[in-house]
């Protein structure tokens, strides 16, 4: 049996139908990015700290992976938000890292709400980071001392008030030039202690002054 070949486009097309030579041609112009789904990705958001001192600086760092290996690596940028605000626009590294550093979250008050958002790319769908409670310690009390009180043993003791569970350093003149340190003692849950200078019987005279111990 002889099987010729016929152009279909030589015969009228009934409504709703369409020449198989023309949808051929329309497959073939599609881009890539309609023939093939985007790859999913993880984004992953960490601190350099957590929590942090007042005014600390932290580097905020966003990791975007995949599974799909054989895309290679994502690239595009990722946007750090806190709430609605966008504080920072950072590019994908060769590694797929992203990072930023700022002070402007170490302040005292509520937690802060960081989340890293990855815009994705012509191979890399987009995705979000889990929200990172970025914590800050409250600020160190300057501390403040008591009138100093002598003892029956001639010994002085020395009261502190300051933050709670805090160390603090006893320091020791004679002339408010020269300081010695005396002890090192740390506040109770109500921010309280008391110093006790067992060497001031040796002295004439004796200024007290307290740092905190870092």
């Amino acid at each position: 049996m002889n099987v010729k070949s016929i152009r279909l486009s030589s015969f009228p097309l009934c409504a709703g139908v369409i020449s198989l030579s023309l949808l051929l041609n329309m497959l073939s112009a599609a881009p890539a990015s309609a023939k093939e789904k985007l790859a999913k990705t993880t984004t992953d958001l960490t601190a350099s700290a957590n929590p942090v001192a007042c005014g600390q600086t932290v580097t905020y760092t966003a990791t975007v992976t995949s599974a799909n290996i054989a895309r290679g690596v994502p690239t595009g940028k990722v946007r750090f938000k806190h709430g609605k605000y966008v504080f920072a626009t950072v590019s994908l590294n060769a590694s797929g890292h992203a990072s930023f550093s700022t002070d402007r979250f170490s302040t005292a008050g509520f937690p802060r709400k960081i989340l890293a958002v990855y815009d994705g790319d012509a191979d890399f769908k987009g995705s979000l980071s889990s929200v990172l409670i970025q914590k800050v310690n409250p600020p160190i009390q300057k501390a403040s001392m008591s009138r100093p009180q002598v003892q029956a043993d001639k010994s002085v003791k020395v009261p502190l008030s300051g933050s709670p569970d805090q160390s603090y350093v006893l320091q020791a003149s004679t002339d408010m030039i020269h300081w010695t340190a005396v002890s090192t003692n740390t506040t109770d849950a109500t921010g309280l202690l008391s110093f006790l200078d067992s060497d001031a019987k040796n002295y004439p005279a004796r200024f007290y002054r307290s740092i905190v111990q870092q």
